[in-house]
């Protein structure tokens, strides 16, 4: 049988190489562009990532047994409002509170919103750590009002300079993800640090009748599934081994559209006017449609 939980991860995985990772996007403080971000606050805000995310911190956090969960705002507010619904849905409530970067300049002028005590044992989270700044914040905001910080928990861990700050300082932390499992992991001593480490390619994959790729590669359940302009519809494995393959009515006007992945079901269209439904683990056709001259357009769901 499924384990129910490890597909929930496994698709909240997918979700961050999917659309959390963003390619050529984002600065570093220098206002150099960088290779890659990791941008979580549309996955936290995502109802079935934000739920199975909501689980998996409320699974690390029970062991530390706190009477506070919290974090800096912004991202982390979100995971600290997802846990504190959750554990009043488990019967086991715990109270969460969100750090502003500065203090209300009016009103109460407070820097920690909630209904924080001092003196409290507390956990903090938050959705990466990298440079862990915004985390050493919150210690030293929630330790300076008489607090024990007993935990630490993140969605992705670089394991960079952070990550070994804070376990210098004996701070126990834990963490969903970190780069190896989203496929990000650097070399150990990188020719280039700004380059990521080549694991493997395949080459032959498009040399049809047209000069660039259009389809995009989609992830799912350990997989790799891409259209190629030879007509031909690939599924991999992460180590770059075919699984299986499938070839289009006329293979020679390739495949454009980016793969749609739901429910077990392959879904794309072909430059042969095909519709196609494959499953997922042997690539079998399952149904196909005539819709139009030629398809280019990728299938879309709301779900």
């Amino acid at each position: 049988m499924e384990n129910t939980g490890e597909s929930k991860k496994m698709r909240l995985r997918e979700a961050i190489i999917n659309e959390g990772l963003k390619w050529g996007s984002g600065t570093d403080k220098s206002g150099a562009t960088l290779d890659w971000i990791i941008d979580n606050r549309e996955i936290l805000l995502h109802p079935e990532h934000s739920l199975t995310t909501a689980e998996l911190f409320f699974e690390k956090l029970e062991k530390y047994n706190a009477s506070y969960v919290g974090g800096l705002t912004l991202a982390a507010g979100f995971i600290v409002s997802s846990i504190v619904t959750l554990s009043q849905i488990k019967n086991k409530p715990i109270k969460g509170f969100v750090i502003r970067k500065e203090p209300k300049e009016d009103g109460l002028q407070k820097q920690i919103e909630g209904q924080f005590q001092e003196n409290s044992e507390v956990v903090i989270v938050d959705d990466i750590i990298h440079s862990a700044n915004s985390v050493f914040k919150c210690i030293n905001l929630v330790e300076n009002k008489g607090c024990k910080v007993k935990g630490i928990i993140a969605l992705v861990n670089f394991k960079h300079t952070g990550y070994k700050k804070l376990l210098e300082k004996n701070y126990n932390v834990d963490y969903i993800f970190d780069l190896s499992d989203l496929m990000l992991e650097r070399e150990q001593k990188p020719v280039d640090e700004n380059f990521l480490s080549l694991i493997w390619f395949k080459n032959g994959i498009n040399n049809g009748i047209y000069n660039a790729p259009k389809s995009t590669p989609r992830i799912d359940n350990n997989k790799v599934y891409l259209g190629s302009d030879r007509g031909i519809f690939y599924c991999f494995d992460f180590d770059g081994n075919l699984v299986w393959d499938f070839k289009v009515e006329d293979n020679e006007k390739g495949i454009h559209s980016t793969p749609l992945l739901f429910k077990n079901k392959v879904y794309f269209g072909a430059y042969d006017g095909y519709l196609y439904c494959l499953n997922e683990i042997n690539g079998n056709l399952i149904w196909k449609t005539r819709v139009g001259q030629w398809i280019g357009s990728s299938p879309q769901t709301d779900g």
